[in-house]
């Protein structure tokens, strides 16, 4: 039998439907307004018509689940934003304790050896959280091989290091697990100081640095930072320039009384430590920060098919992976190899600068294209676990929604701090070694500085 009349239920679940977008529409804040009014506008208008033209029940249905359908993504759209300004207020810091194979983990440590500068709170905290090295004597080497022959010889049981930093006391010690092993972790949190430095982002020009680790486990744990950006951004004119410092870049700490080291080694003290670091290089202060996890890249970039990266050389990994000059499709675990290469190309540190702003480029590309969308919600828990930010979720919704409503394109620059190979010893890795850094050079400093300042200054009406 032909449906000729209209059940109410029909007519009361297309209102109920019609709320929903409406309020997921309006609770969008990365939607230019102006749009939100059109597609209200659009809701309504539509909704009327066919409570007005039609009698079949089953359209209003299809019209009451389509809405459904489209308000439940607009509301994954702005979860999506949410996730990536989940910001957390600590950082993670991971030890481990290394013992003899000839040991049982249980027995009592007496004496633990170890490297490195640490604070009398971090001390404290490593303690609290294990209750053998908490009783334990802690004596303190300046010699890493001396610390590994002590304990090969007994003289202490045991030794403390950060995990992430336990590859170079035993750098020279090809046969460590033969003799030794990782006895147990000790994982903790710290309280992360307040960094951000807000402005209005729609209006005044800001700062970020862009911060990649690479490691395993949660973005915030404390390690080296391999990829260091500062992105200066002027919201007005839609400027923007991109400056790529090299991991070796030789350069005073902005912690640890301003210690002579490695860029890369501030990422092992905090990312304040980082920024602080990069802001006295470039006498900018740095608004907000940005860190990326490359290893959760592998799940984001499978979960999209495939990523096109752009390469400026030839190269074969060590592994066997081939990279050609020019554009390559890369998997996960291939794009994050070619994010990590820099012994087998010509230009070392500096391919694998570049090649890491090629990699974001492609997932940026990638992730914009329309038939990429309905995976955000596949995608939203990955950035949640790779991407750190201090930049609110307001901001980025502000962002977005003014990027949306303007819909000009935007003037990149890039440029890389230009600097000379040496070298150095550094204060993170044992002084009885010298290790490779890069000296920045300072023509090519300043004139990276004065790039910044004229994207910081210009206005719109200039």
């Amino acid at each position: 039998m032909k449906n000729k009349t209209v059940k109410p239920y029909a007519t009361i679940f297309i209102v109920i439907a019609s709320a929903i977008l409406v309020m997921s529409l309006l609770s969008m804040r990365f939607l230019p307004m102006q749009y939100r009014l059109i597609l209200i506008f659009a809701c309504g208008a539509l909704s009327m018509l066919v409570l007005l033209l039609t009698k079949k029940s089953i359209w209003r249905y299809t019209l009451g689940v389509s809405m459904l359908i489209i308000a439940f993504g607009f509301v994954l759209g702005q979860q999506f934003v949410d996730n990536l300004s989940d910001a957390k207020d600590y950082e993670v810091l991971e030890f481990v304790v290394v013992r003899r194979n000839d040991v049982v983990d249980a027995d009592t440590i007496n004496k633990v050896g170890y490297y490195g500068h640490f604070s009398k709170e971090t001390l404290a905290d490593v303690k609290k959280n294990n209750e053998q090295v908490a009783k334990a004597e802690l004596i303190h080497y300046g010699d890493t091989n001396q610390l590994v022959d002590d304990l090969k010889s007994e003289k202490i049981d045991g030794i403390l290091s950060q995990s992430n930093v336990l590859q170079d006391i035993m750098f020279f010690e090809t046969d460590f697990e033969s003799w030794a092993h990782v006895s147990e972790k000790i994982v903790f949190q710290v309280a992360r100081p307040e960094i951000v430095k807000p402005v209005d982002v729609t209006k005044e020009p800001f700062t970020v640095l862009i911060s990649g680790v690479d490691l395993y486990g949660d973005v915030v744990t404390r390690s080296r930072s391999d990829m260091n950006m500062i992105v200066a951004v002027n919201p007005t004119t839609q400027s923007l320039l991109s400056v790529s410092l090299p991991r070796d870049t030789y350069i005073p700490l902005g912690c640890e009384d301003g210690s002579l080291d490695k860029l890369t080694h501030a990422g092992l003290y905090g990312i304040s430590c980082t920024v602080k670091t990069v802001e006295n290089l470039m006498d900018q202060p740095i608004n907000y920060f940005v860190r990326i996890n490359f290893t959760g890249l592998v799940d984001i970039i499978d979960i999209l098919g495939g990523v096109e990266v752009y390469s400026d050389n030839e190269f074969t990994t060590d592994s066997g992976m081939h990279i050609k000059k020019g554009m390559n499709t890369l998997d996960g675990t291939q794009a994050l190899e070619f994010a990590r290469e820099r012994y087998n190309i010509e230009s070392g540190d500096l391919a694998r600068v570049a090649n890491h702003q090629a990699l974001l480029k492609g997932i940026i590309t990638k992730i914009s294209s329309s038939e990429q969308m309905m995976k955000i919600p596949q995608l939203s828990r990955y950035f949640k676990d790779m991407v750190d930010t201090n930049l609110t979720e307001d901001d980025i919704s502000k962002l977005l929604s003014q990027h949306l409503s303007q819909n000009n394109s935007w003037t990149i620059h890039e440029a890389i701090l230009g600097g000379t190979g040496d070298m150095q010893e550094v204060y993170s890795l044992p002084s009885d070694y010298k290790y490779y850094v890069y000296w920045p050079n300072a023509e090519s400093l300043q004139e990276i500085r004065r790039q910044i300042d004229d994207i910081m200054t210009v206005s719109e009406e200039s």
